[in-house]
């Protein structure tokens, strides 16, 4: 009798990180510390995972901050909705000479 072999069925593991997630969570409502800052305060409780998990995680629950203008560093306000103004219209010279005049030089 031939067996087949059916693929192992993985299991859902529990990161380093998911038991200071509640912990960073909160920590970024107080203050809005950098994935360094949050690694080296979490170091001191205990944590035994790497930077590049909870800066991932950090990115997630962290709000993008609004635009920022990058000449003066203001958020940027809406612009208004109305149609650019046209360029004013060039009015024909009457004192430029024409093809039908004739230019003679100085004697």
């Amino acid at each position: 009798m031939v067996q087949k072999y059916q693929p192992r069925q993985a299991g859902q593991r529990q990161s380093k990180l998911d038991p200071f997630k509640g912990a960073i969570v909160r920590l970024l409502a107080q203050h809005p510390y950098t994935a360094a800052q949050l690694l080296h305060r979490l170091k001191e409780s205990g944590y035994a995972g790497g930077y590049s998990i909870l800066k991932a995680f950090v990115q997630q629950v962290r709000p993008s901050p609004a635009p920022r203008c990058p000449w003066s560093g203001s958020t940027p306000s809406p612009r208004p909705s109305s149609p650019k103004p046209k360029p004013p219209s060039v009015p024909k010279s009457s004192g430029a000479a024409t093809a039908s005049e004739s230019w003679t030089p100085p004697p």
